[in-house]
């Protein structure tokens, strides 16, 4: 379906529609405490010139043969959506997807939209790629554009930020692509979405969150330590998501997560997507979502591999000996981008030294270096990107080989 066709859908359902209103999104630019919101920047300076979907990481063509597993109290009336029209989206929102080039939901999106806009907590498990983004995000700012914004609990002219929604995610990386995400879904709705990230001036992002933040995108340790020293308050979050849950635990976030989790209000819509489906995982939701729905997409045991990927493992002697295997193998695929995970810092300065035409991520470089290295590996300018494990997800660069 293409975007005129779309738009048609959009207006033979306006009478399908009527409960939504835009008078909530001028609330939202003329909030109690002052602020404006929304950002001021053109559809081109959001959307790009060129509007295309990525597909990195799913099968489209495919995805209606994808089986989907619900379970819960009372699903049987929550239907799946075919086409985001489906869903009764306010009216800008629904312009705003159309303007990203979605043309239908992926089975993550059709069935946890409908469920999130309902009300109710959601546990869902998929693969990372598969859309996930737009399928906690879109009900996240439909419930906020029907609710209108809170009243200044402080009284104070200026109070602190106080956002009423919070992602969480596990990487900077991760965090900024839902970050940029965000801000096209949230286009002219008067929504202010803002992201803070351990590895960067602590100043300038306390300064940007003081202009107004209605959504918070964050990182668990940055985040603490802001909420810590009263830069930010947790006080309003009526919607929670956790976003990769399962690599947050593996990563230690477990303790900060909790922490951050009883900051928030009891009275909240919690969402928590994992591309897998481990005991802690599962501990973790059984403990802070109440009466929750669960959404498998893909078999379950297949949840842990993506089936379009090849996977082939060779065997090595010793370390010097898988050195020179992966030497020989960019050499082999030497026109192909390629991105070589390793465990430490330390591997990872040490196998770009060894890799010509490399660039390197990892713990140990600033944000700027992270975005450089990024920016020079996805324009082609180098070939091979060099990573620690911790940027295994949440990359959208296109097709490469890892």
């Amino acid at each position: 379906m293409c975007s005129s066709d779309l738009r048609g859908e959009r207006d033979r359902n306006d009478g399908m529609r009527e409960m939504r209103s835009e008078g909530n999104n001028k609330d939202w630019r003329r909030r109690q405490d002052g602020r404006r919101g929304g950002e001021e920047k053109t559809e081109v300076e959001v959307f790009g010139e060129v509007v295309s979907r990525s597909t990195a990481g799913i099968d489209f063509d495919k995805y209606d043969a994808i089986p989907v597993q619900i379970t819960g109290a009372n699903v049987d009336s929550i239907k799946p959506i075919s086409r985001f029209s489906e869903a009764k989206l306010t009216d800008s929102l629904f312009d705003n997807i159309r303007r990203c080039g979605y043309d239908r939901p992926t089975p993550v999106q059709k069935h946890s939209i409908p469920i999130v806009v309902s009300g109710r907590d959601l546990m869902a498990c998929a693969q990372t790629g598969s859309g996930k983004t737009c399928a906690f995000m879109i009900p996240c700012l439909e419930s906020l554009l029907r609710s209108g914004p809170p009243p200044n609990p402080s009284g104070s002219r200026r109070p602190k930020p106080m956002p009423c929604g919070l992602v969480l995610a596990p990487t900077r990386e991760l965090a900024a692509q839902i970050h940029v995400e965000s801000t096209k879904f949230s286009f002219e709705t008067g929504i202010r979405c803002c992201i803070i990230y351990g590895g960067a001036d602590m100043r300038e992002q306390r300064m940007d969150l003081e202009k107004g933040c209605d959504i918070l995108i964050a990182t668990p340790g940055r985040l603490s330590d802001m909420a810590e020293r009263s830069n930010v308050s947790l006080e309003l979050i009526q919607f929670f998501i956790l976003d990769e849950a399962d690599r947050m635990l593996d990563m230690g976030f477990e303790p900060q997560i909790r922490k951050i989790i009883n900051m928030l209000p009891q009275e909240r819509q919690t969402v928590m997507f994992t591309a897998t489906w481990p005991t802690a995982v599962r501990r973790l939701a059984s403990d802070f979502l109440r009466d929750f729905v669960e959404v498998r997409v893909g078999e379950a045991e297949n949840l842990r591999v993506n089936p379009d990927i090849e996977q082939r493992v060779v065997l090595c002697d010793d370390m010097y000996g898988k050195e020179q295997q992966l030497v020989a193998l960019l050499q082999e695929n030497s026109n192909d981008q390629t991105i070589v995970f390793v465990n430490t810092k330390r591997e990872c300065e040490t196998v770009a030294l060894r890799v010509d035409n490399s660039v390197v991520i990892h713990g140990d470089k600033d944000q700027h270096e992270r975005d450089m290295a990024l920016s020079l590996f996805k324009s082609g300018s180098r070939r091979v990107l060099v990573a620690t494990d911790v940027a295994a997800r949440g990359l959208e660069i296109g097709r490469a080989h890892v």
